[in-house]
């Protein structure tokens, strides 16, 4: 995922709770009949990048609705998104998730070690360009938040590209320092410290201790489940991990504090874990604020889309559509009954 991430030392810490502001809404399930299958293509740049972009379309996609353009964070790539797209499309909605450059199976172009925010908001403006011909809800995680905040932001031009935006775990539109400073102080500097080696190493493709502390659920936390969140699970991210992260985004870039919310003002839905180590709640307040935005605390880790109960976050995205989207409204609710891990 393009992002940083926290892992809490002590046990005890892990289940300490925020002050959160959980989700109340409809309990509302929406019904899968079959599972969407998802095809992995390439979009060929015309600086000889070619950009990995996952696709899920419903066998009856509904016109009505807009398409969902998901953003990656730090280390992970379009694959983390299955579970999101497999969910969405069965609602009738077309999904794209790409992995931006050096991520995923996307190529890394001229760019060594790093890859910079003017180079990553290119290729989005071109994948963009190639995939969309109605302006989508984008959807960024972590890192991938700040970019989605920094794409909005870069020019009058792009607000026609945004239907809404939702910020998932994401990176705040101010630079880092104040989150930085709460994780500190509520998990240690050793904590700290790990979590930079991390990224700085990363070591999350090697230590799968490290691995859980900063992106998924502890074995004894709430909503754990074996299936989503088991050492297998996470052994299989992991060298995903290792083996599909071959560019890091250089974080000095994203640090121009975004002036106004622009386009993203009241279209914004601000979405975070109460057992996030790396995106506190603090800073998923200071985001919704800055936007305008509503701001949802789910019982879940960083990665929200991945963990044991990503179903929370699944579904509240979806209230919040049918409610930004009155149109999109008109699908049965009962269970979902097939989703592949």
């Amino acid at each position: 995922m393009i992002g940083f991430a926290c892992h809490a030392s002590p046990t005890s810490l892990l289940h300490q709770r925020a002050t959160p502001r959980l989700h109340r809404r409809r309990t509302r399930r929406h019904t899968v009949t079959s599972c969407t299958k998802l095809n992995s293509r390439f979009v060929d740049l015309s600086t000889g990048v070619q950009i990995e972009v996952i696709t899920g379309t419903p066998p009856n996609a509904a016109t009505n609705k807009p398409p969902l353009l998901f953003v990656h964070g730090s280390f992970h790539g379009a694959w983390c998104w299955h579970l999101y797209q497999q969910y969405f499309a069965a609602l009738g909605y077309v999904t794209y998730a790409v992995s931006l450059r050096g991520a995923g199976k996307s190529s890394t172009g001229n760019s060594e070690g790093k890859v910079y925010l003017h180079e990553v908001l290119d290729d989005l403006d071109a994948v963009y360009d190639a995939l969309c011909t109605v302006p989508p809800v984008v959807v960024g995680h972590s890192t991938g938040g700040l970019l989605v905040q920094q794409w909005a932001a870069r020019s009058a031009a792009n607000a026609a590209k945004f239907a809404a935006a939702v910020l998932c775990c994401s990176k705040p539109p101010s630079r880092f320092n104040a989150m930085t400073w709460r994780i500190t102080r509520r998990y240690g500097v050793g904590f700290a410290w790990r979590m930079a080696m991390g990224f700085i190493q990363n070591r999350f493709a090697t230590d799968l201790d490290l691995c859980r502390e900063v992106f998924f659920t502890a074995k004894d936390g709430p909503g754990y489940a074996e299936e989503y969140e088991g050492d297998e699970k996470l052994l299989e991210y992991m060298h995903k991990f290792g083996t599909m992260s071959r560019l890091a985004v250089d974080l000095k870039s994203t640090q121009v504090p975004i002036s106004h919310p622009g386009i993203l003002n009241g279209r914004t839905l601000v979405v975070g874990g109460e057992y996030d180590r790396t995106v506190d709640v603090g800073t998923l307040k200071q985001t919704a604020e800055f936007y305008g935005g509503e701001e949802l605390v789910l019982p879940t880790p960083h990665d929200i889309m991945l963990c044991s109960q990503w179903r929370l976050s699944a579904d509240a995205i979806a209230d919040w559509l049918d409610e930004k989207f009155p149109s999109t409204q008109g699908m049965p609710f009962s269970t979902v009954t097939q989703i592949e891990h």
